[in-house]
């Protein structure tokens, strides 16, 4: 009896994992070999870079797939002669993203010991690890806001780290990503000193 109890656990937490669902990913976008710097609507204050949403099919534990979806390869599609093969800050930087979920919170890391520079690359190491702080937190907010049910703690820290570049660490950070708060179904009674008397309702 107790086998196959552990085996159908086994099976469920397999099926779980395994679970294939669409999620919006936002991802730090470098707009190399287009012809604008920035994105009508979408400005985020660095030049030839963007921060933009596409939808992911993701399986695994969650939120921490979000965030590696975040460092995921990404070729714009297009119609005319952009040949770019790569658009993601990320891995034109080949700066990984590694999460881990604790009791505390989430935990994400941002490992920088096999960083390249990108020639001709017009948005700096510094700027591409901004925007993709910013696409995680949007990412995690879509998924708190349609999954969630209580607020996440994280905390982002940059390892990996050479004498040149120390200063990087200072864009750790920690946030909450907050869950939408939920209005009543059932509204409030009026307050009887609003409530029309007996009088003035024969009025009407």
């Amino acid at each position: 009896m107790l086998k196959t109890l552990t085996v159908l656990i086994a099976t469920a937490l397999t099926a779980f994992s395994s679970t294939k669902a669409v999620y919006p990913v936002w991802q730090p976008i470098s707009l190399h070999g287009t012809d604008v710097d920035g994105v009508p609507g979408m400005e985020s204050g660095v030049a030839f870079g963007v921060v933009m949403s596409r939808p992911m099919v993701l399986s695994g534990a969650l939120p921490e797939a979000l965030v590696c979806a975040v460092g995921l390869q990404h070729q714009m599609q297009s119609i005319g002669t952009y040949e770019e093969k790569e658009a993601n800050l990320l891995v034109l930087y080949n700066i990984s993203v590694q999460p881990t979920l604790n009791d505390k919170g989430l935990l994400i890391v941002f490992d920088l010991s096999k960083i390249v520079t990108p020639e001709d690359m017009e948005v700096g190491a510094r700027d591409s690890i901004k925007l993709a702080v910013t696409a995680i937190k949007k990412t995690l907010q879509a998924y708190a806001d349609a999954h969630l049910r209580k607020d996440l703690k994280c905390a982002i820290s940059i390892e990996g780290l050479g004498l040149k570049n120390q200063s990087f660490r200072e864009l750790g950070e920690q946030f909450v990503i907050k869950v939408p708060k939920i209005e009543p179904l059932i509204e409030e009674p009026e307050d009887e000193d609003e409530l029309p008397t007996e009088g003035e309702i024969h009025k009407f």
